[in-house]
C-alpha cells in the first residue's frame, strides 16, 4: 500500500460522511456512518503498512551497515 491510497480511502470516507450528515432516515444514516468507519479502517492499514515497510527498510539498512 502506499500513502495515496490512505488520501484516497480518507476522501471516500469523508464522502459517506457528508451522506450521512444528509441521509433522510437513520438506516441511511447508519449505513453511510460504517461505510466511513470501514474507509477509515482501509486508510489507518495503510499508513500503519507504510510505517512498518519504511521502518523495516531502515533496520535491513542499519543491520547491513548502510546508510538509510
Amino acid at each position: 500500500m502506499k500513502l495515496s491510497d490512505a488520501k484516497h480511502y480518507r476522501a471516500e470516507a469523508k464522502k459517506c460522511r457528508d451522506a450521512a450528515a444528509s441521509a433522510e432516515d437513520s438506516a441511511a444514516r447508519l449505513h453511510w456512518q460504517h461505510a466511513e468507519r470501514c474507509w477509515l479502517t482501509l486508510a489507518n492499514k495503510a499508513e500503519v503498512d507504510v510505517n512498518l515497510l519504511a521502518g523495516r527498510k531502515k533496520a535491513l539498512g542499519l543491520r547491513n551497515g548502510q546508510s538509510v
